[in-house]
């Protein structure tokens, strides 16, 4: 006598497992990185109410591209408020001043770093000079290992220009960091511009940090729209020649080449530099201001 056993159910193959995109976009059911939280937890401690306008633009970068996010400099505050804002919605890893990563250079930065988790932050070459004033360098080895983050299809924020003492505003030069790093890696820049809504400058790490936690001002993130830069040719010749520069005298071709690309580097820095400013207020624009306005304003003088 035979018995009749139900059939098992035949197993469904695998569904293949779908390629993350390129720019760092979080993909359906994906969380946001730990790190990302801790940092928004931080925060929500010092600013009241921290408003993101301009997310819309983050759907214009396409999946297959990677992307640097280039936040202003005015606080301490401007990097992590942008890896609160973008943090959300895209995988991100953070170039700091290597000063952060030595507990006997910047011991609150170091802390920082180190309850976040230091594998997130990828540091830039920064020294005190004979002042004791901290000063940015462009190192194109430090560029070369931020390439890293960028194939594992993380986005990277990136400030647009070393923070200095130039104030609540703007200052006359952006950096070459963010440019440069968006060229040899082919990747688009999105312009991030914080506005902490004080008439005091607030947001600053070390001793300040009291200081933003009394006010908790409210904060802006205004994010832009994302930049495709033109390329430069002959780029790959930058880290050459600087690399040369440091052991041996320059030929006067290498000299020329240097200071065309140099060149090119800073309108570019120029562009992003303008862009920055369109998303700030008037009177945090600093020297970026529309020519009609910085008119008016020598009218006033």
């Amino acid at each position: 006598m035979s018995e009749n056993f139900p059939k098992q159910p035949e197993e469904k193959p695998a569904e293949p497992e779908k390629e993350k995109p390129e720019s760092g976009m979080l993909a359906e059911g994906e969380r946001v990185d730990s790190f990302v939280k801790l940092v928004e937890t931080s925060l929500r401690l010092s600013f009241k109410e921290i408003i993101v306008n301009g997310t819309e633009n983050l759907e214009l970068i396409p999946p297959n591209r990677r992307v640097i996010f280039a936040p202003t400099h005015l606080s301490d505050s401007d990097v992590p408020l942008t890896i609160s804002a973008v943090g959300k919605r895209f995988h991100v890893a953070v170039g700091d001043a290597s000063t952060h990563h030595k507990f006997s250079e910047n011991t609150p930065a170091w802390l920082a770093n180190q309850i976040t988790g230091p594998e997130n932050f990828y540091p830039i070459k920064h020294q005190k000079d004979e002042k004791g004033v901290e000063r940015g360098s462009i190192n194109p080895e430090d560029f070369e290992t931020m390439q890293k983050p960028l194939e594992e299809r993380k986005a990277m924020i990136l400030a647009a220009y070393f923070k200095g003492g130039h104030g609540w505003e703007l200052p006359s030069k952006g950096g070459y960091g963010a440019v440069y790093l968006a060229e040899i890696a082919n990747a688009l820049i999105v312009p991030v511009a914080v506005n902490i809504k004080s008439k005091e400058q607030v947001g600053m790490g070390g001793g300040g940090a009291l200081k933003t936690l009394l006010k908790r001002p409210n904060a802006e993130v205004n994010i832009g729209k994302p930049l495709d830069l033109p390329k430069i040719e002959g780029m790959e010749r930058m880290a050459e020649i600087l690399k040369k520069k440091k052991t041996t005298k320059l030929s006067t071709e290498e000299v020329q080449e240097f200071h065309r690309l140099s060149k090119a580097l800073r309108e570019h820095s120029d562009t992003l530099m303008e862009h920055l400013a369109n998303l700030l207020p008037k009177e945090k624009q600093g020297p970026w201001k529309a020519e009609d306005e910085r008119k008016t304003d020598k009218d006033m003088l």
